[in-house]
């Protein structure tokens, strides 16, 4: 007889990914992103296998590369990972790259992505009198995601207020969308910009969706560079 080798170490036992467990996944792919459940079937040394959604039958395979947020819940709290599908010829299986870390996951509905992008347009939907102001020149777009954007501004703006914006993300897809300010920050002590928090209305699912890839795309790059 051969001798047994030890199962590979799960790193993430402690945060409870463990096989059975239930994980929703976000995955992108192509111009959509798409939501599915499924149960995690075996944790290896470089990769994790899940069970095949059958949320469509025949069950769809995963395309090669996409990008995959992942969430479940452990001791009563949320906890999420970053991935990428794996190549997988197995009738039931999907491969997903062994995630770096595994962290309680907080998000406020959709993960909110540190950017430093000056907006190309950013305007009052309503004005009360004359302004001159150009917005868009003193203010900085300081994390985004498909629900919404924070600013990062000098300009005395109120919650409630209704805003215009249009600036362009690094893979060229450039968003358009009208805001609510939900809320504000004020300056730190010896800063001068206020953290405007601002959600999208209504937004094209185009829009929202090219919103999403590039953020999932970002998630991915900074997970394996070990920066998440």
């Amino acid at each position: 007889m051969g001798i047994s080798l030890p199962r590979p170490e799960n790193p993430f036992q402690e945060q409870g990914l463990r096989p059975g467990l239930t994980l929703s996944l976000r995955v992108n792919t192509g111009d959509t992103v798409t939501n599915s459940i499924t149960l995690v079937d075996e944790i290896g040394d470089q990769c994790l296998s899940v069970l095949r959604s059958m949320s469509k039958l025949p069950a769809n395979a995963l395309p090669s590369g996409a990008p995959v947020r992942a969430t479940y819940y452990h001791d009563g709290k949320r906890w999420g990972f970053v991935s990428s599908v794996l190549p997988s010829r197995h009738p039931e299986l999907e491969f997903l790259a062994m995630p770096t870390a595994v962290e309680p996951d907080e998000r406020r509905g959709a993960y909110r992505l540190a950017t430093a992008y000056r907006p190309i347009e950013l305007f009052r939907l309503v004005v009360q009198g004359a302004s001159g102001v150009d917005l868009a020149r003193i203010t900085t777009v300081v994390d985004i995601s498909e629900m919404g954007a924070c600013l990062s501004t000098r300009a005395t703006i109120a919650v409630g207020e209704r805003l215009g914006i249009r600036f362009e993300l690094p893979n060229k897809a450039e968003i358009t969308a009208r805001m609510v300010v939900r809320s504000i920050q004020p300056p730190a002590p010896g800063l001068r910009n206020h953290r405007i928090h601002c959600e999208f209305l209504a937004i094209p699912a185009e829009t929202q969706s090219a919103i999403a890839r590039f953020v999932m795309a970002r998630q991915v790059e900074l997970s394996r560079s070990g920066q998440i």
